[in-house]
């Protein structure tokens, strides 16, 4: 916590999100409209980005690597340790100059976790819930997939992100 950027700790409520096009992005939007009350002012196609009528000007892209300016996202954004870093980007694989050199120690997790475990929001009660956000960006393959080589990496992020209950959930997952 104390390796991100100071901004995601603002009272500050007049930023506008920048959405892309898939559901992380959407649902980590809405996690942080409801957490921060930011509205989604923006879209990013890949090509440009799209503002609405009423946009505020301080943009956050979420589960986007926008190489300036505020952004939550979990994208290995290094070709090696020595390139530039967004140090405005919320991104532990960012924060930790996880690289090509080093590619599989990375987070390879969703923005929405990385947003509930940030603002310790509640998971899902239910263990349907709580597989949906491990199916968001993939998160559980790290855990089954190449014959569990990346089980204890999965394992290690869920802990570092105090999201142990969803290490329970992949064991109970695999049993069936």
């Amino acid at each position: 916590r104390d390796k991100f950027p100071c901004w995601v700790n603002d009272t500050k409520t007049d930023y506008a999100t920048c959405l892309s096009n898939d559901f992380d992005s959407l649902l980590s939007c809405n996690l942080l409209k409801k957490i921060k009350g930011y509205d989604i002012g923006y879209f990013y196609s890949f090509s440009n980005i799209y503002k609405t009528k009423n946009a505020l000007p301080d943009i956050i892209g979420v589960d986007i690597s926008f190489t300036e300016g505020r952004c939550w996202d979990n994208h290995v954004t290094m070709a090696n340790p020595n390139d530039y870093v967004n140090l405005m980007s919320a991104n532990p694989n960012s924060i930790l100059s996880i690289s090509r050199s080093n590619y599989n120690k990375k987070y390879a997790g969703s923005t929405a976790l990385l947003i509930y475990s940030y603002y310790a929001i509640p998971l899902p009660d239910t263990l349907e819930g709580k597989r949906i956000l491990l199916a968001i960006d993939s998160t559980f393959k790290g855990y089954y997939n190449c014959g569990g080589r990346y089980k204890h990496i999965t394992i290690d992020w869920l802990r570092q992100l105090q999201l142990d209950e969803l290490i329970d959930v992949l064991d109970k997952s695999q049993a069936k």
